[in-house]
């Protein structure tokens, strides 16, 4: 196969979009007027998206090996973007409060942003993918604590409820996953 530089921007994108989550994060567990043990679970949160950059870049180097790039469609991309842009600057407030700061984490880790690494993978040929596949980072117990975090650090119902809906969507996009575990803070 030949090289496709529109490949190439897509895969920076992605990165790009990843470094920026994780510095969210590592923002949110810097500020001291948080609990250790929610600093605690930004800085897991941290973690894996940084296992996320680490695996996106593993796979850029295999880009002549894309047997049908799959297209992310540009608006999609533009949202998720428009998405850590808004939670860059929350995490920027010096009056963020927690609820504030989970309600962000929970839009950054919307489904939107989950399925632009798996369409890109989706684009490899089917050996290639599901090597991709099991070697991308694990992403339910770090989604699971944030769940949980929400239910125990949040006093706005309606944000706990977004938790539930948010934890709930992740389950129904991974068949055969979680369905015989208990729930998140239950």
């Amino acid at each position: 196969m030949t090289y496709r530089p529109n490949l190439r921007i897509s895969i920076e994108r992605l990165l790009k979009i990843e470094r920026r989550v994780r510095d969210v994060y590592l923002a949110l567990g810097e500020r001291p007027e948080f609990p250790t043990e929610l600093r605690t679970v930004w800085h897991d949160m941290a973690k894996e998206e940084e296992h996320h950059g680490i695996f996106l870049a593993r796979s850029a180097g295999l880009l002549n090996f894309v047997d049908s790039p799959l297209e992310i469609p540009e608006a999609t991309l533009v949202e998720v973007e428009v998405q850590v842009t808004a939670a860059e600057a929350a995490a920027r407030q010096v009056a963020l409060n927690i609820d504030e700061a989970c309600r962000q984490a929970l839009i950054l880790e919307d489904a939107a942003r989950r399925s632009l690494v798996d369409t890109w993978v989706q684009g490899f040929s089917p050996s290639l993918e599901s090597l991709l596949h099991a070697t991308k980072p694990e992403k339910e117990a770090c989604l699971r604590r944030l769940i949980e975090a929400v239910q125990i650090f949040s006093t706005n119902q309606a944000l706990r409820n977004q938790a539930a809906v948010v934890w709930s969507t992740y389950q129904h996009q991974k068949p055969g996953r979680g369905k015989e575990g208990m729930t998140p803070g239950g």
